[in-house]
Order: C-alpha cells, then sequence, then structure tokens
C-alpha cells in the first residue's frame, strides 16, 4: 500500500499568496498537511479550511518582523505554529464564521471567515478595530494583504534612517550598537545611504562613528533589481529624497564621493528644507579622508565626473556643478580620462 504524501504548499493557497511569502521571507512547511479541525466562532462551530492552516503554518524568520508599508509602518503579527485565535462575539457586527490570524500594534485584528475561505485559496481578509461592534470592513484577498507588509530588521531600519536623513534613528540606531559596514552583499554602506539622502548632519554622524569614507561597491546594484528602493526608500517617516541610488550605485567600486557627484544635479531637489547641499557633502567626504584619486568602474577620477557634466551645461544653468568641480581642483583632484581633452573635441 502506497504511502500518504503531503500536499505542496501550492495545493492550498494560489500561487500569488506563496509568491508573496517568499517576498517576506515566510514559508509553508513542505511537510505541511491539513488536518481535521473546527473552532467556534461567533456563528458556532466551523471547521478551518486547508488555506486557512497553511497560512497559520507559514513559518517567519526569528530575526525580522513585518510591518505595514504605509505612512503607520505598524508591526504586524501574522499567527504561526498552526492556530489561530477564536474572535469574540461582537467584535464585527455581523455574526459570521470569524476567525483571528494576526493583529498589528494598532490595535487591528486580521480575520477571515471560515466559511468563506473553505471556496478557494486566496481567501479574503478583514482588518477590525478593536473597539468591535464595526460593520464588516472591505474584504482584501490575501494576497493583496501581504502586498501591503515589508520586512523589517534592525538592520533594515538603520539603513532606511540613513536613506531618508532621519538623523534622530541614526544616532539611536548607533547609540545600541549598530555597525557602520556593508548593509547588503553589493557592499551597500549606511553612508551611501545618508548620500542619497543628502543629508549632511547624518553622514557626518556616520563618519564620527567610524563609516568609512571610501567604502565601494563590491557589485553593482542591478538597475532592473528594485530591491534598494523597495528595502531602503519606500515609505518612511524620515525627509523624501528624490535621488534613484540605482542611477548613484550602477557600478561595482562606487564610492560614497563616486555617488554623491553622480547625483550631483539630483540630491534634495523637494526635500523641504533639509541640509542637502551636494558641496557641502562633497567637503565632509573630502574633510574626513576620502580619496578623490579613487577611479571608478569606467576608469574616471571624481573630477572626471564632474568634469563631464560641464561639457553639455553652462556655468549658468549648473552652478553647483562648477563649484563642485572647483572645490575638487582645490582638494587636489586631477583629471585622468579628460587629463588631455580640449575644446576643439566636442566642436560640431
Amino acid at each position: 500500500m502506497m504511502a500518504h504524501r503531503p500536499g505542496a504548499p501550492a495545493e492550498y493557497l494560489h500561487p500569488d499568496v506563496l509568491g508573496q511569502l517568499r517576498r517576506l521571507n515566510g514559508h509553508v512547511p513542505e511537510d505541511f498537511e491539513p488536518r481535521e479541525w473546527s473552532v467556534a466562532t461567533p456563528a458556532g462551530e466551523y471547521p478551518v479550511p486547508p488555506s486557512v492552516q497553511a497560512l497559520l503554518a507559514v513559518v517567519w524568520p526569528t530575526e525580522e518582523r513585518l510591518r505595514t508599508d504605509d505612512g503607520f509602518e505598524w508591526e504586524v503579527v501574522l499567527y504561526s505554529g498552526g492556530e489561530g485565535a477564536e474572535t469574540e462575539p461582537g467584535l464585527v457586527a455581523e455574526d459570521r464564521a470569524w476567525y483571528t490570524v494576526g493583529h498589528d500594534d494598532g490595535q487591528w485584528f486580521l480575520l477571515v471567515d471560515l466559511a468563506e475561505a473553505a471556496t478557494g485559496t486566496n481567501p479574503s481578509t478583514y482588518r477590525v478595530d478593536h473597539e468591535g461592534g464595526q460593520p464588516v470592513p472591505t474584504e482584501v484577498w490575501l494576497s493583496h494583504r501581504l502586498l501591503g507588509l515589508r520586512r523589517s530588521t534592525a538592520a533594515i531600519e538603520f539603513g532606511r534612517a540613513c536613506a531618508w536623513g532621519d538623523a534622530d534613528a541614526v544616532r539611536t540606531a548607533l547609540d545600541s550598537g549598530a555597525g557602520t559596514g556593508a548593509l547588503e552583499r553589493s557592499g551597500l554602506t549606511p553612508l551611501h545611504l545618508a548620500v542619497f539622502a543628502g543629508s549632511v548632519e547624518t553622514a557626518r554622524i556616520l563618519l564620527d562613528a567610524g563609516a568609512d569614507p571610501d567604502a565601494p561597491l563590491t557589485d553593482a546594484i542591478d538597475v532592473d533589481d528594485n530591491h534598494v528602493w523597495a528595502t531602503y526608500f519606500q515609505t518612511y517617516r524620515g525627509s523624501r529624497t528624490t535621488v534613484d541610488p540605482v542611477t548613484c550605485c550602477s557600478s561595482a567600486g562606487t564610492t560614497p564621493l563616486h555617488a554623491v557627484l553622480e547625483s550631483l544635479t539630483g540630491i534634495g531637489a523637494d526635500a523641504g528644507g533639509a541640509d542637502l547641499s551636494p558641496l557641502d557633502m562633497v567637503r565632509l567626504l573630502l574633510a574626513h579622508g576620502a580619496r578623490h584619486t579613487i577611479l571608478a568602474a569606467d576608469g574616471y577620477s571624481p573630477a572626471d565626473i564632474v568634469f563631464s557634466m560641464t561639457l553639455s551645461r553652462s556655468e549658468t544653468d549648473a552652478p553647483e556643478v562648477y563649484a563642485c568641480l572647483r572645490l575638487l581642483y582645490d582638494a587636489g583632484a586631477e583629471l585622468v580620462t579628460y587629463a588631455d581633452w580640449t575644446p576643439e573635441e566636442t566642436s560640431s
């Protein structure tokens, strides 16, 4: 007689749900198998369908948290270990087969209707205020509910604070033991992220804490990979930046100085009064020992990067570009790629 084999997770949860679980680093154990199981609900005893059992069986990384990807950034707990929680009668005005599968620190509960969930693999979810008695809220498919969450760790939160120029949060993280080394396998450091934010204050805090002003990327950030933006720049309480980190870090070997020079015309374009001068950032990096002799992956020196911007723009159109080039020259920087350039080379 052939032994019974548990079904694959895809048998119980929609592919869109499984895709979101993978994004959030959660997974249904391969040996998951639904059991005969009923629970008390406000509408009486109901069986817990396989889709809900699979959700409750998801294994989440212990070192990570989930947060809502909105302005509140509430921490979300999705129940695991195979058990949810019974829903008290009256939490929702309409008595249905409610069962609680999670909550957030905004004091909201996440419910499913077990009778409804038994009909598919992407069950509808309902977010309900703890005060109770409210009408049935708008249903949201589980896959869409998960889409509104993001991963969170202490390192990610530190990086996000740097990327948004949240100086107070950066100080707190450093005081709690956060390091200034690479946050990603690409070599991306908190200082790179502070440069993208354009916050001189945040960069100064990191440099004073020992951040390496010459830290290079070991790998390019793939222009088709939204990971950096989604991880560090999406919805945060700090000061918004318009800088595209992928544009600034498209090559291995990019240092914070290279990054600020590449983003010279974009840093802090609408950052609402924060200290976002590219010139001040360059001065700060040079004052903390950033070497203007390190070549970018394309062979350009820091002076080359800025000089190339003057070839198509006048000083009237781009005064900061020209001021930055003078600043680099005053620090002893030299042209390498453009060392033998003459004006005739660009004439038509």
